[in-house]
């Protein structure tokens, strides 16, 4: 398959993705908007299986494989020059945009949630060491930029083991509920980061290599059976292995999506879902919970609420970014890492 072809593909599945996670964060419960109300039991059946149990399981694993690859691509021989090429990339693209997200959310939280403001306060809305940053999707940005300090010996391993250790880091991630009930977000992150480096390192094709062109709807339908069959037997480790199949489910869509419709989303809209990612979070959460306690509750309107809710965080912070865009390009360039 092209490269380039490939590339454009996996900007749209990003793109896709930022707005998947709005979907996730516009979700709500009785606990979240406080109040006890059985009207919207349904809408939460709704948010366990489709929000946590789909969107939230698999959109996390492809951004993490999609990182792991796109880290090392064209960088066959990676010495210490590449590395600290790519580390000075990786502070333009990550570092600074998460700087600049989480200090005006600790500011936020400050104001208008009125939190005490103490040393390990401050820490842990930093860096989310005992939980996450004051803005809480950015512990994925968090982890990429572990990942991307520890990058040079990811390289070696991968050379000298090919796909040994992720491999074995994937069977031990999909088995660890058989022994434990944990799922470290860090490690998850680490084993799809690996299978991605490991095809960019060895110079494979990413979509080639899964051969989507060939089995894409054999990896949909194989997907949205062992999600089905998890959800029924509400199996951890199956639900795990149902996610590795979620990943081939969301390149295969990718790739019938954009060879269907031919539609390769523009610089300018990439770089605004950064911005969406970035700093949705407390409009996604508000704004479903401001039409519940404004509206009343039904379970009709649950539904409408969420829909309207991601909606609005999505066109309403994509219409915020192009304004900005028009007065401060500079400024717009460095909040969303150089995506300009």
């Amino acid at each position: 398959m092209d490269n380039q072809k490939t590339l454009d593909i996996v900007s749209t599945l990003k793109c896709l993705l930022c707005f998947g996670v709005v979907c996730i964060h516009s979700t709500f419960n009785n606990e979240s908007i406080g109040v006890n109300n059985g009207d919207i039991s349904l809408f939460s059946d709704f948010s366990s299986v489709f929000i946590y149990g789909f969107l939230d399981k698999t959109c996390v694993l492809v951004f993490f494989l999609i990182s792991g690859y796109l880290f090392f691509y064209n960088a066959p021989d990676f010495d210490t020059e590449v590395y600290k090429r790519k580390i000075k990339s990786r502070v333009r693209s990550l570092l600074i945009p998460y700087v600049l997200a989480n200090g005006l959310y600790i500011i936020v939280n400050l104001i208008w949630r009125r939190e005490e403001m103490s040393v390990s306060w401050l820490i842990n809305a930093w860096t989310g060491i005992s939980g996450y940053p004051a803005d809480p999707p950015l512990w994925y940005i968090r982890d990429l930029i572990v990942f991307a300090l520890f990058s040079y010996v990811f390289y070696w391993i991968i050379r000298k083991f090919q796909l040994l250790v992720p491999l074995f880091l994937l069977v031990v991630w999909i088995a660890v509920p058989f022994f434990v009930d944990a799922d470290i977000s860090l490690f998850r992150g680490l084993v799809f980061f690996l299978l991605g480096a490991y095809l960019s390192i060895n110079k494979y094709d990413l979509l080639s290599y899964m051969r989507i062109n060939s089995y894409g709807w054999y990896y949909i339908i194989s997907y949205v059976l062992l999600f089905l069959v998890s959800i029924a037997l509400k199996n951890e480790p199956l639900s795990r292995l149902a996610s590795v199949a979620g990943v081939l489910f969301w390149f295969s869509l990718a790739y019938k999506f954009y060879s269907r419709m031919q539609i390769r989303f523009p610089q300018l809209i990439l770089a605004g879902s950064v911005f969406i990612y970035l700093y949705h979070y407390y409009v996604a959460i508000s704004i479903p919970r401001y039409m519940m306690l404004t509206w009343g509750v039904s379970p009709i309107k649950a539904f409408v609420y969420y829909g309207l809710g991601a909606a609005l965080t999505i066109f309403g912070l994509l219409g915020l970014f192009l304004l900005i865009q028009k007065y401060f390009k500079k400024l717009t360039s460095i909040i969303v890492g150089y995506r300009l």
